[in-house]
């Protein structure tokens, strides 16, 4: 009696479209994960620097900045250092493939009082996604300094 060890040629080739038939309908779903995880990613690097900007404004008992790179946000923003001009406390670069849209006062800068509050007379709003990617957030900081993330885009009324 004879006794087969392994596959055929057949087989192989059979198994081997099946896998790229498979991989050619998960692919699209793998890239759209991989946009929708760089949006949350962008949303909770830009929190945590909101974060920190607030804490060092009522650390150092003095006002503390963000600011857009080239005036844009979607460039990265970094946080002045009040202390030294032209210095920064932290820095980010541009996110890869993230759009970051600005409404209400977040145009230019977000500034943080010695109290931790912002210093604008209305709350900013931040609209990050990316341009091939279903997932938007909505960063607010709201006039008491608290960032909050809303899982959807940003509307464009603020108070």
């Amino acid at each position: 009696m004879k006794t087969s060890h392994g596959f055929t040629l057949f087989e192989t080739i059979i198994a081997l479209i099946i896998m790229g038939i498979l991989m050619a309908i998960a692919a699209p779903n793998v890239i759209e994960m991989i946009r929708s995880q760089r949006v949350r990613d962008a949303t909770f690097d830009l929190q945590a620097s909101v974060m920190r900007a607030r804490s060092e404004a009522m650390k150092r008992n003095t006002t503390v900045t963000i600011l857009p790179v080239g005036g844009s946000w979607t460039n990265g923003w970094s946080i002045a250092n009040p202390a030294y001009a032209g210095k920064y406390i932290e820095e980010h670069a541009a996110p890869s493939d993230i759009v970051i849209t600005p409404y209400c006062s977040a145009t230019t800068s977000i500034a943080f009082n010695s109290l931790g509050r912002m210093e604008a007379t209305q709350q900013a709003k931040l609209d990050i996604y990316s341009s091939g990617a279903g997932v938007r957030r909505c960063l607010i900081i709201e006039l008491t300094g608290r960032p909050n993330v809303k899982s959807a885009g940003c509307t464009t009324t603020c108070t």
